[in-house]
């Protein structure tokens, strides 16, 4: 749910647009993935009625630690089209190393907690 509502904020981070208004236009898909995650979950017994509020905040933080990230990688797949495919592989292939360190939820709410 997280890596769903991440496509929106970063989006409204690069585009000033509201996240809101963007959750009912180009974040559609990305939405539907929400609601359905936010059934499952509560079909598997979770019990937080805020998830998706919870999600976004952690979204938020995500995308405030890794924005650069995001935006570099969003605009190598924009413009793939443009650059040659074993530029473009070694590129994809150069992400993420040396492997960060993986965060968790509770990692990603300290960040909340710290705006």
């Amino acid at each position: 749910m997280v890596i769903s509502l991440a496509g929106i904020v970063a989006q409204s981070r690069y585009t000033g647009d509201d996240i809101n208004a963007l959750m009912e236009t180009s974040g559609k898909a990305d939405m539907k993935n929400v609601r359905d995650l936010s059934e499952v979950y509560r079909v598997a017994g979770g019990e937080d009625a805020d998830i998706q509020r919870i999600s976004l905040s952690r979204a938020e933080a995500l995308i405030a630690l890794k924005w650069w990230d995001v935006i570099a990688l969003a605009k190598i797949l924009e413009n793939r089209n443009h650059m040659p495919a074993s530029n473009f592989q070694r590129i994809m292939g150069d992400i993420d190393k040396p492997v960060p360190k993986p965060m968790t939820l509770a990692e990603l709410d300290e960040l909340v907690g710290e705006e």
